[in-house]
């Protein structure tokens, strides 16, 4: 997803690029924990810069917060006594 993003920043350019990536961000947040929230504070910044450290941060917590679940840890404790 970030991949994505950053494309469309460097084939619009950052000025455009900003403004088309903001429904594609809005699309992935849909279903997301706090999606909402995040969308709107990310489709207000005005560097491309700016706008994937954001995705970045709120992503990298999702990815922790998941793997910290205790639904994960099940699943590799059992995989590891398989």
């Amino acid at each position: 997803m970030l991949g994505h993003i950053a494309h469309l920043h460097r084939f619009y350019g950052e000025y455009q690029g900003l403004r088309v990536a903001r429904k594609h961000i809005g699309w992935y947040l849909n279903t997301q924990p706090n999606g909402a929230e995040v969308r709107r504070r990310v489709v207000r910044v005005d560097s491309a810069e700016e706008q994937l450290g954001l995705l970045r941060e709120y992503f990298g917590r999702q990815i922790n917060a998941y793997s910290e679940s205790s639904d994960v840890a099940s699943r590799t404790t059992a995989l590891a006594t398989y």
